[in-house]
């Protein structure tokens, strides 16, 4: 039989598992994709192990240890794969393969919007304002709007409205602004601010214009 380096590896992650019984760290929690420019969460089960006897490598990208069973790891360029060795007693138990990626974008979209026009027969209220993830979006890379700037233009594009709301739904004012649109107006949402899970609050690069159909 021809043994590879992979298969050489495995072999002794099977020996080394034997040999030091069940009670041995594994990896918990750990996307199947690295995003690029973003922080990637890698989480160990110690299973009761001494911590300072559990180490992680990679081969590209920077490591960083958050806490006892939480790594952080970042990668600032496309790889064709990543490999994380778990490491316990400076022995290798556990090896992921990833892929990279870059990390995709989120739609902004309004509670009652559809099709990014707003009917007030339907609801004089636009609903609350938030981003939608794609279902491979990191949870810890997802925002919660706390903010946003809103100006509604009638139909000949003068402009009507304009003020900042200070959480993630239209103010009394704006919905009360809102209901005395005439059809073929517009809403503009710029300049929202977001609180983001770990790093704070940050304004975000999107915008959105919505239709006022009725």
């Amino acid at each position: 039989m021809i043994f590879n380096k992979m298969n050489i590896c495995i072999f002794f992650i099977f020996l080394a598992n034997l040999m030091m019984g069940s009670n041995i760290p594994a990896f918990k929690s750990i996307d199947e994709t690295l995003y690029i420019g973003v922080e990637n969460t890698i989480t160990i089960d110690l299973k009761g192990c001494d911590p300072e006897l559990v180490e992680i490598k990679v081969n590209s990208g920077h490591l960083y240890k958050r806490s006892d069973s939480t790594y952080i790891m970042t990668i600032s360029q496309l790889e064709d794969e990543v490999k994380i060795k778990l490491y316990y007693k400076k022995v290798i138990v556990e090896i992921k393969t990833l892929k990279t990626g870059r990390i995709p974008e989120p739609t902004l979209i309004f509670e009652f919007e559809s099709d990014g026009k707003i009917s007030r027969k339907k609801n004089p209220n636009p609903g609350k304002l938030s981003f939608v993830y794609p279902t491979s979006y990191p949870e810890n890379q997802k925002l919660t709007i706390i903010s946003f700037f809103v100006s509604l233009i009638d139909a000949n594009g003068m402009p009507m409205f304009s003020a900042n709301m200070r959480n993630d739904s239209f103010d009394e004012q704006a919905i009360n602004q809102l209901k005395r649109l005439n059809p073929g107006s517009s809403i503009s949402i710029s300049h929202i601010i977001s609180q983001h899970p770990t790093q704070g609050t940050r304004q975000t690069h999107y915008v959105k214009q919505l239709l006022v159909v009725d």
